[in-house]
């Protein structure tokens, strides 16, 4: 009786489809993790293995665990990063981040520097897709070395089984954590009709190119992206 109850309550939950890389865990939602995007790592930069930075600025989970694989003669003085799960990345190598903004994207990382960067000599390792506000922050105040260490590739199938999926009726909610998901999902679908919840600013800006509506979270956190569904559901509002 008590595992009759319990599937009972699990079909009360939304079913919300994550379309990043990294698993979910929460009791709040029923998540399907249907990833959008993967990555081809890129070949080692030979010009750029055993200098020393000022700045070692990291952007990304994948390029946390990708620089330090490839690029561990780089040596550096200081750390920043851009986001939690970033940050939590160097902390299990045993690093602490001397910089990190309030808000998760370039423009607040760019608001918020002051001065720390200016003359300095910076390596920022990146996706191939990376935004250039930041890299051109950085080129004017300083000296800095753009690696690419990855490009992201999207995944088609993934794509056809998620709008399989709404066509049949199966998500109440779908999220976006990367302008390269949501190119990935509407270059080949239409606008949804079911929530839609983007990350951050830059996300929804790129859902927006596609004119479909979406909310964010007040903190660019998967957390707090959860938290945003189950408060639309309480409130009737899918």
């Amino acid at each position: 009786m008590k595992h009759l109850m319990q599937k009972e309550v699990d079909k009360m939950k939304p079913v919300v489809v994550m379309t990043d890389s990294e698993k979910t865990q929460t009791d709040d939602v029923e998540v399907v993790h249907i990833p959008l995007i993967g990555i081809e790592k890129l070949p080692v930069q030979s010009d750029y293995l055993h200098r020393h930075y000022d700045w070692l600025i990291l952007t990304s989970k994948n390029a946390v665990e990708i620089f330090f694989d490839n690029y561990s003669d780089v040596t550096f003085d200081r750390l920043a990063v851009i986001g939690t799960k970033t940050r939590k990345s160097l902390e299990a190598k045993g690093l602490t981040a001397d910089f990190m903004p309030s808000v998760f994207d370039q423009e607040t990382f760019i608001a918020e520097a002051g001065s720390r960067f200016d003359g300095c000599s910076c390596c920022l390792p990146v996706s191939v897709k990376a935004r250039p506000p930041l890299h051109r922050f950085l080129a004017a105040r300083g000296q800095v070395d753009r690696i690419e260490l990855y490009r992201p590739v999207a995944s088609q199938s993934a794509a056809l089984r998620i709008h399989d999926m709404i066509v049949d009726g199966e998500v109440d909610a779908l999220t976006f954590m990367s302008p390269s998901a949501v190119d990935a999902y509407f270059k080949h679908y239409q606008p949804v009709v079911i929530p839609v919840v983007a990350i951050g600013p830059v996300t929804k800006a790129a859902l927006d190119r596609y004119r479909q509506p979406c909310v964010m979270p007040e903190t660019a956190t998967k957390e707090q992206m959860i938290a945003k569904i189950t408060e639309m559901r309480e409130w009737n509002e899918f």
